[in-house]
């Protein structure tokens, strides 16, 4: 999800005391449950639309997330550009979580376009429509809205407000927004792989100070003591302020927060970080296992607290986890700056895995570097060298995706090739593929889905195609990765054009059963062949 808010970020590094329900020397890193949008586990599941109608929905989604992300790069926007309406926010993979304590359940959009986690809150001053309940910051005793001197406050905005509680804004290309209040809460993420082994230890490392509480003359915070049973008596008698009482939303200020383009974005020549010296109560987690599902339970997570909610949000869901390269996005906050996900098709359950991962010690294992672009540091770029069509290089000019301007992301659907390669892909993919042309005349996006054929057994007479990225890591898409099926009858490359040649996008079809590794700390991506149904 692209997005214009911006944050100048920086980290502190705290120890993680772990406090394990089987005690372990070695806690283990986590994992979640992801679910595609369309499959039968997840709440915008619609049984009465065919798979072709589904599948047009998300071509339809691909586009406008595709422009969304080239006005996000290219700092250009201008709504009138829109070549697809969008009838709501794109998002193609969504986790479950449950918030504070006691837990309320929630769905989020996963999104490695942006980078922060944040849920729609009460008291809701002007929201979206949602199908359950707000997350209501009342009920929960773990809750804490930051002071504006908090570092995560500070991290967020490039100037630091004066107001308290500290607040957030995000606006997106599609002009859709989020206001409201960054605060650190519980959050329990849960996986129905029991048998999955993923046995590396967990980092001991969480990066952010957040906790600084806004109800700083209380003699204790509330997160480092046991919640009570009135959860209206968590916090400390002695304040003279209680941060769930005191938010004033409508009339927060938002000024300090800047345009995308603006010179303050994070990791530009005047970005402002705040002092690392300051250090808040380390977070905790604890993990539990049952029969059927493992739990991990982390309080003093940063988020958004959002109060003011508008624009193309889903009624079934409660907002955004951002797992972009920013310094707020929650693979910053986990597991030592690693995250991993291995996505499926259909109605199979991905995983994501925050940690590190074993996987990656095989032999099958290629690695790239991931370019950081300071203008936009949330995405991650990559240098693209070359495309092979079977075993034939195409000899792209090296200057076609201006070394680095190659974007892996989840919540894209289709692939997308600066016009050039693009061209030069198709024309070979035309000149060795046998198979009877065809157009679906159900189907009215030609222009981005314009080479299709009548389907064969098994693909038979599609060749693989290779992307060769720096480092020598050839990620190979075998061909039902490449091709998709938009009816019974029809395949198209799931492949288009794209205008900008810094938009260039590697998109969630052709990443499945691949597990793939961010590791934002060193800048690094790693990719293994798996079976993501079983990982």
């Amino acid at each position: 999800m692209a997005y214009q808010g911006v944050f100048s970020l920086s980290f502190l590094l705290l120890t993680l005391p772990f406090s394990l329900s089987n005690p372990s020397p070695n806690p283990t890193s986590f994992r979640v449950d992801l679910h595609h949008r369309d499959s039968v586990h997840s709440p915008l599941h619609n049984p009465s639309a065919s798979s072709y109608a589904l599948r047009k929905l998300a071509i339809e989604r691909s586009i406008s997330r595709h422009n969304a992300l080239q006005w996000a790069i290219s700092g250009k926007y201008s709504p009138s550009d829109l070549k697809t309406e969008v009838k709501e926010i794109p998002g193609e993979y969504l986790m479950k979580i449950t918030i504070g304590t006691p837990p309320q359940p929630f769905w989020l959009t996963l999104d490695t376009g942006s980078d922060l986690l944040w849920t729609q809150c009460e008291p809701c001053v002007v929201c979206f429509e949602r199908d359950g309940e707000n997350f209501n910051p009342e009920n929960s005793c773990t809750y804490v809205a930051l002071d504006h001197t908090a570092p995560l406050c500070h991290a967020f905005h490039p100037v630091a407000p004066t107001q308290n509680p500290c607040p957030y804004y995000i606006l997106y290309t599609d002009q859709s927004q989020s206001t409201g209040v960054l605060a650190t809460e519980s959050f329990t993420f849960e996986t129905s792989r029991v048998d999955a082994t993923t046995t590396n230890p967990l980092s001991t490392a969480y990066r952010i100070s957040a906790n600084t509480g806004y109800n700083s003359s209380a003699s204790a915070n509330p997160l480092s003591s046991p919640c009570k049973t009135n959860t209206n008596a968590c916090y400390n008698s002695s304040a003279t302020t209680n941060p769930k009482s005191s938010h004033n939303f409508a009339e927060t200020n938002l000024s300090s927060s800047t345009n995308i383009s603006s010179d303050s974005t994070p990791g530009s020549k005047n970005s402002t970080t705040p002092s690392a010296s300051t250090a808040g109560t380390s977070p905790s987690v604890k993990v539990i296992r049952t029969t059927d599902a493992i739990q991990t339970v982390l309080t003093g997570i940063g988020f958004g607290c959002g109060h003011n909610n508008t624009g193309n949000f889903i009624a079934a869901m409660a907002g955004v986890a951002g797992l972009g390269g920013g310094l707020l996005s929650l693979p910053s906050q986990l597991g030592g700056g690693k995250f991993s996900y291995c996505l499926t098709f259909g109605n199979a359950i991905g995983q994501l895995i925050f940690g590190d991962n074993p996987v990656f010690d095989g032999p099958n294992t290629k690695r790239t570097q991931i370019i950081k672009d300071p203008d936009n540091p949330i995405f991650y770029f990559l240098n693209l060298e070359d495309i092979s069509v079977g075993d034939k290089r195409l000899n792209i000019p090296p200057e076609t995706f201006d070394n680095g301007g190659f974007i892996i992301d989840s919540g894209t659907t289709l692939n997308y090739l600066a016009n050039q390669a693009y061209r030069l892909l198709t024309n070979e993919l035309k000149a060795v593929i046998q198979l009877e042309a065809a157009n679906d005349p159900r189907i009215d996006l030609d222009i981005v889905l314009e080479l299709c054929y009548k389907k064969s057994n098994n693909y038979e007479g599609i060749p693989d195609i290779t992307y060769h990225f720096s480092g020598g890591a050839d990620w190979k898409i075998p061909p039902q990765n490449s091709f998709e099926h938009v009816s019974e009858e029809v395949i198209c490359l799931a492949l288009g054009p794209s205008e900008d040649e810094e938009a260039s996008i590697l998109g969630n079809f052709a990443q499945k059963d691949m597990v793939v590794e961010f590791d934002v700390n060193n800048n690094i991506l790693s990719f293994a062949p798996a079976d993501c149904t079983t990982f």
